[in-house]
């Protein structure tokens, strides 16, 4: 099935560059265009749509990874009897998928002077490690800085 519909589309059917058909390729298309110079072709509007979703993807991304790393950080502070090399892993790789994200995009790091962007990210990892604990004795407030909860060696004593 998949050989057919590779072999469906010859060498002189054009590929469908539609944005709302191929997205794949309408940015390739849409990387030539830029490449050639052939600014008037552009197909500007859905260019504008297609940056503005890459970039609110990193922002959440990075809101993403900073609640869950934030849940395993209150797991092992308030549950250390429980602390494992699970846990650890995982504190430990989303700390690199943090670093991994500023690197390709340094201005994520912005958030991290946002008040409530840091309140929003330790209520998401409340939520979460309430969930899966089913405890609720969590502060309602950060009670960590960052830069301690970026910190490679922050909660990994046991």
């Amino acid at each position: 099935m998949c050989r057919l519909l590779l072999n469906s589309q010859t060498k002189e059917e054009p590929m469908n560059t539609n944005y709302h058909h191929d997205l794949a390729a309408w940015a390739a298309h849409q990387a030539d265009l830029l490449k050639a110079g052939r600014m008037q072709e552009l197909d500007v509007e859905n260019l504008i749509e297609e940056m503005q979703a890459m970039s609110r993807k990193e922002h959440r991304e990075l809101m993403r990874r900073m609640g869950i790393l934030i849940a395993h950080l209150l797991k092992w502070e308030f549950q250390p009897t429980h602390r494992g090399n699970s846990w650890r892993r995982t504190i430990n790789d989303q700390r690199q998928e943090i670093a991994d994200l500023l690197e390709d995009s340094p201005s994520l790091a912005n958030h991290f002077d946002d008040y409530e962007w840091l309140q929003r990210a330790w209520e998401r990892g409340v939520r979460q490690v309430e969930t899966e604990t089913g405890l609720n004795h969590f502060p309602d407030e950060m009670i960590w800085i960052i830069s301690d909860i970026l910190m490679k060696d922050f909660f990994q004593t046991a």
